[in-house]
């Protein structure tokens, strides 16, 4: 876990300074980094979090729909709020309605 977080934090830094990556480059760590949506370590998934919204221009953000709102429904305030963020830079108008009727029974 440790080892993930590190390089998702250098992966965040390398963004937020200018980086570039193609196109590839960004499919490939999109699907890798998502697959740590499956840990349990709450600190992991927030910087994954981060990490989605720092990526650009990637066509397949409608796999994240899911654990996001999984996320929102969830205990974990830091994470509900966090994933409230990256749904609101992800959202297409082809799951719209999903993500509104599911935030609407969220109390």
């Amino acid at each position: 876990v440790y080892n993930c977080a590190e390089t998702l934090t250098n992966l965040i830094y390398l963004l937020n300074q200018g980086e570039k990556f193609s196109h590839s480059e960004k499919e490939n760590l999109f699907f890798n980094v998502t697959k740590l949506l499956h840990s349990q370590d709450s600190e992991l998934k927030r910087l994954v979090f981060i990490f989605i919204n720092h990526l650009q221009s990637i066509d397949n953000y409608f796999i994240l729909t899911g654990p996001l709102l999984n996320e929102i429904n969830g205990e974990n305030i830091i994470l509900k709020t966090t994933s409230l963020r990256t749904i609101g830079h992800i959202i297409d108008l082809s799951n719209i309605a999903v993500v509104e009727r599911h935030l609407k029974t969220v109390n």
